[in-house]
Formats: C-alpha cells, sequence, structure tokens
C-alpha cells in the first residue's frame, strides 16, 4: 500500500505518540497531551 507523504508522517508522528504513551503509562506517570 502506497501513502502520500502527508499520511505517511501522520502515521509516524502518531506511532511516535502512542509509543511514548504507552511508556508514560508503564511507568505510571502524567504525560503531557494524555
Amino acid at each position: 500500500m502506497k501513502y502520500n507523504g502527508k499520511l505517511k508522517r501522520y502515521l509516524e508522528l502518531n506511532n511516535k505518540y502512542i509509543k511514548d504513551a504507552d511508556v508514560c503509562l508503564k511507568k505510571w506517570r502524567l504525560c503531557p497531551g494524555i
């Protein structure tokens, strides 16, 4: 499947956000934006 640049960038940012949120939840911390 091919993505245009904008969608691909969005998916990359969203994936990073999910990973960051997961790390924060595992550490039982409040994180900005969650």
